[in-house]
């Protein structure tokens, strides 16, 4: 029941109320980021969203687990960071990729450049920012190519 008159914000807290507390899945996310404090705090802001979240990188790099994007840490200077990076995007190739990095220097700004990033982000992770970056993403896939998009997340040094 609500009473009129009520406000747009009543009436939306009403409708949620009535529909469940989840808002509806808007797609699936796999989450890999070996700091197990930092996955936890991405896989509770993703699921808040409406997000289903997987956490099996072997599988996503297999093409076992059908995604839409990708959270991946390519942390620190090492070459081959960028490794996963491209596995994914050869398994999901409608990916649109976002890279996050504690800092982003001029050397890292060319090497996401160089693995098609479109998007980035500096750590630390704030809530609004990760879940903007998904749903740009998700807009940016690329027209008439799989349903993926894909976002990086890496750690400097």
């Amino acid at each position: 029941f609500l009473a009129k008159p009520f406000t747009r914000h009543a009436l939306i807290h009403k409708v949620k109320e009535i529909l469940g507390a989840r808002p509806p899945i808007h797609a699936t996310v796999l989450v890999a980021e070996p700091n197990n404090g930092i996955r936890r705090l991405l896989v509770q802001m993703l699921t808040r969203a409406g997000y289903a979240v997987v956490e099996r990188l072997e599988a996503a790099l297999s093409g076992a687990t059908p995604m839409d994007v990708a959270l991946v840490d390519v942390a620190s200077p090492d070459p081959a960071r960028w490794a996963t990076v491209h596995r994914l995007r050869q398994q999901h190739p409608g990916a649109s990729i976002v890279l996050m990095a504690g800092s982003f220097g001029d050397v890292l700004i060319g090497e996401a450049a160089a693995a098609g990033v479109e998007i980035t982000l500096q750590k630390p992770l704030h809530e609004a920012a990760v879940l903007d970056a998904v749903r740009r993403a998700l807009r940016q896939r690329p027209s008439g190519v799989g349903t993926q998009g894909f976002v990086a997340i890496a750690d400097s040094p």
